[in-house]
């Protein structure tokens, strides 16, 4: 009978053995280039820093907004403390299959009450986690880690992100107030040549009219940037953990230059990356731990353990008595019939796990799509740009001919103010235009996940 079982154990065992638990081979179907950059003719221009991509705006108060936000965001700090959990959970999982000592002292009774006994316990016991158990177990503790490992970085890119696009935003304001401000003046002093062309008899009383309109429409404009103005700074201030913006933050500053942009870094290396796909392998890792630990419990569980009892009799009147009871051997818990419950919770989990291995596929084509259409958006904002800069040129060229016209006195006070009027809205063009291709650059930093990568402490 011993020898029966002792070859039970030993099956168990080389069984055990064969049922190795690794996550499926990934999907790495991803085009070699871009489609909306053209091919580098000549020299290529040096990668792109995705670690620190927002220092070529050559700005350093915003490169002290970003310093920051990593050290006080308040996003972040709850996901490198969820890193942390998983962690520690990890490690509650690892010691679930090392021997378990545990020790008590109780009193019991027996039944007819005659008798008191005074235990003493010392129980160990060591799950073995054999049929892949103890694998897959580790392997879903990794995916979890991860998991979160992702949502740390997804949290660094996206504060990088919505700090570099509020700033932005701040200084495209603040440019718009100061260009709106002359306008205004502009306008004022055309209000008032126009009440003298008037009394002139050179301009009919409805005349005036349209100038009073747009005088409404910069007082309304103005608001509308003082409010755009104050919403990035509270964005900002967000960001940073604090319920207020720093008033140094109001004091206008020259609006940042996007710098020419080209993205050397092949489809291929985001899997490197973009957070988004870090998290479809992890969910791929955890699935496949958690369809191995579905397949072990089809299987035995099998345990070592061993008890000591020490049982000292309260009821007798002898200066002691003691009762030792060592028990030591395995302990195995065979499925026989369940309905085939064990089988569909093994099914199940592995539908779950081919459907993070489509979920992961779906990230790829999902990045390649994103990355795709915030090129195509940044060669759009540049073609705009390109025009508005154009644009200004012509009427500095123009304001050459203007002044030269007045002084000669060809043209008239009021045909320069309404030179000047056409001069500063081609410049709010340009403000939004330099805006808007900065806007363009952030889009795809954020497709392409530009952000300091995790510090050595955090990696798996």
């Amino acid at each position: 009978m011993k020898l029966r079982s002792l070859g039970a154990f030993l099956a168990c065992l080389s069984l055990s053995a064969c049922l190795n638990v690794s996550p499926p081979p990934l999907p790495q179907e991803l085009p070699a280039r871009w489609q909306q950059q053209p091919a580098e003719v000549g020299d290529v221009p040096p990668p792109v820093d995705l670690q620190g991509w927002w220092k070529s705006f050559n700005d350093p108060v915003l490169d002290d907004l970003v310093r920051a936000a990593m050290d006080q965001n308040l996003g972040l700090a709850q996901a490198q403390s969820r890193l942390r959990q998983a962690r520690l959970l990890a490690h509650e999982s690892r010691v679930a299959y090392l021997p378990n000592v545990m020790a008590g002292a109780h009193s019991v009774d027996n039944p007819s009450g005659e008798k008191s006994y005074f235990q003493l316990t010392l129980n160990a016991v060591w799950d073995l986690g054999l049929f892949g158990m103890k694998d897959a177990a580790k392997l879903r503790s990794q995916g979890e880690i991860q998991r979160a490992l992702a949502d740390v970085q997804a949290a660094r890119v996206n504060v990088v992100a919505e700090i570099v696009r509020n700033y932005i935003e701040l200084r495209a304001a603040q440019a718009q107030i100061a260009s709106t401000t002359t306008l205004s003046a502009v306008d004022d002093e055309l209000a008032n040549l126009t009440e003298v062309r008037i009394d002139a008899h050179l301009m009919a009383r409805i005349g005036k009219e349209p100038v009073l309109k747009r005088q409404q429409q910069n007082k309304l404009a103005l608001a509308g940037q003082k409010l755009a103005e104050l919403r990035a700074a509270q964005a900002i201030a967000v960001l940073l953990g604090k319920t207020e913006p720093d008033p140094a933050w109001f004091q206008a500053a020259s609006q940042p230059l996007a710098p020419d942009f080209k993205l050397t870094q092949l489809p291929a290396d985001l899997l490197r990356t973009r957070p988004e796909i870090w998290r479809a392998e992890a969910d791929v890792n955890a699935a496949a731990g958690e369809a191995g630990i579905a397949r072990a419990h089809l299987y035995p569980h099998v345990a070592l353990g061993t008890s000591y009892l020490l049982a000292y009799d309260l009821s007798t009147r002898q200066r002691s008595h003691f009762d030792f009871f060592p028990l030591i051997g395995p302990a195995i818990d065979i499925p026989v019939f369940d309905f085939g419950g064990r089988k569909a919770s093994s099914d199940a989990a592995n539908e779950a796990l081919q459907a993070s291995v489509l979920a992961y596929r779906q990230a790829l084509v999902e990045t390649v799509g994103q990355t795709e259409v915030a090129l195509a958006t940044l060669n759009y904002q540049c073609t705009v740009l390109n025009q508005a800069e154009d644009d200004v040129g012509a009427f500095k060229d123009q304001a050459q001919r203007q002044a030269a016209l007045i002084k000669l006195g060809v043209s008239s006070p009021y045909e320069r103010a309404l030179f000047q009027r056409e001069q500063l809205q081609a410049d709010a063009t340009l403000i939004d235009a330099r805006a808007a291709q900065a806007m363009a650059i952030v889009t795809l930093y954020k497709a392409i996940g530009g952000a300091p990568l995790p510090e050595a402490k955090e990696a798996p």
